[in-house]
């Protein structure tokens, strides 16, 4: 996982404190249908298929959107972000994700 850490540091270091201190996680999105690029990946036929066969469709960020959580914002020189809406600072506070 070095291309993260390296890849992390790299998009930190061109950002300014206040949108450093926007950021409140990571996400890995796998591509579209993974489990068909075999060769591509130079993945094992039963490691993709494990993948195929296990890999939930959840509506995690439908829900996130529908509730109000998080937004869509655009910012000048950054393009679109996401950002977490006041109702979504009570919800993580409420459960203990954030102090």
């Amino acid at each position: 996982m070095d291309f993260v850490e390296v890849g992390l540091q790299e998009l930190l270091s061109d950002l300014t404190a206040t949108q450093r201190e926007r950021i409140c996680g990571l996400g890995i999105a796998a591509p579209f249908e993974l489990w068909n690029w075999e060769e591509a990946v130079g993945a094992a036929h039963e490691v993709l298929e494990a993948w195929r066969t296990s890999c939930p469709r959840l509506t995690i960020w439908e829900d996130a959107v529908d509730r109000g959580y998080v937004t869509r914002e655009a910012i000048a020189g950054a393009g679109v972000t996401v950002a977490v809406t006041e109702d979504g600072e009570k919800f993580l506070r409420t459960h203990g994700r954030v102090s």
